[in-house]
């Protein structure tokens, strides 16, 4: 009787590319930055194409985990998947009334790097406190006059007229100097309408002078275009050009 050889397992077979991508989230939690982490986000990036919608259970359950960053390595792996697959795979999370608000933060981040729209039946436990979180996030991000700017420019693009005050309003309250540069680049906006101009000189009046009444001088000058934020998107304006994609929280991995 002729020997049985044991079978090779099939390097082109979906098992292979899963089993180096379940690799990379251990490798990442000790990749910091450069080369390193360079050559792990092609070569896994390539992984995640080779093994296509198979990989997204595994993905999706990294991005939902307790580890920040592997949760933020699995944003980033599937934002280059993409497809109905895993946008499937959100929405069911998303329903989900046992999955943690934060999650569910990167979740809808990934939705709108993805360019797919919002469900109506999304389940958040404290809506008004996963709102300022992102309004904390949002503000803390800006740091550039490139940054106010391209805010600005994204702001009165895309929310409507009629919300625009009370948009503002929740942007800058408690948030410091950083919510008197964005009024300064919302005011120096070419294209903001009238109607809430004297809202915001008033808002911005009253951030800008201190107890001392020493009125602090503008600051926009040099403009650099990079990313931001994506306000709420207005019926009645176009969306203007897409930004670059902004970063989940990520502890230090140069992806």
């Amino acid at each position: 009787m002729a020997k049985v050889e044991p079978s090779v397992p099939n390097a082109l077979s979906p098992l292979a590319p899963l089993q180096k991508i379940a690799a990379s989230f251990e490798a990442v939690l000790h990749v910091r930055s450069g080369a390193a982490a360079k050559a792990l986000r092609d070569k896994t990036t390539r992984e995640v194409i080779l093994a296509g919608n198979a990989c997204v259970p595994l993905l999706v359950r990294k991005l939902c985990g307790e580890s920040d960053r592997q949760a933020s390595w699995a944003f980033y792996l599937m934002a280059q998947l993409g497809g109905a697959r895993v946008l499937r795979a959100v929405h069911e999370r998303l329903r989900d009334a046992a999955l943690a608000d934060a999650r569910k933060a990167l979740l809808l981040a990934l939705l709108s790097e993805l360019g797919a729209p919002i469900p109506d039946d999304v389940v958040i436990s404290d809506p008004d406190g996963l709102a300022e979180a992102s309004v904390r996030e949002l503000m803390a991000s800006l740091t550039t006059d490139a940054d106010f700017k391209q805010a600005a420019d994204l702001i009165v693009a895309q929310v409507p007229v009629v919300d625009l005050p009370d948009f503002v309003d929740e942007l800058v309250r408690d948030s410091g100097e950083p919510a008197v540069r964005l009024l300064e680049a919302l005011l120096a906006h070419g294209q903001l309408p009238r109607q809430v101009e004297p809202h915001l000189g008033r808002l911005h009046a009253a951030l800008a002078t201190p107890p001392g009444g020493v009125r602090r001088p503008p600051a926009l000058s040099r403009i650099r275009c990079r990313a931001v934020v994506e306000p709420r998107r207005s019926a009645h304006k176009p969306a203007p050009t897409r930004p670059r994609r902004r970063r989940p929280p990520s502890p230090n991995l140069d992806l």
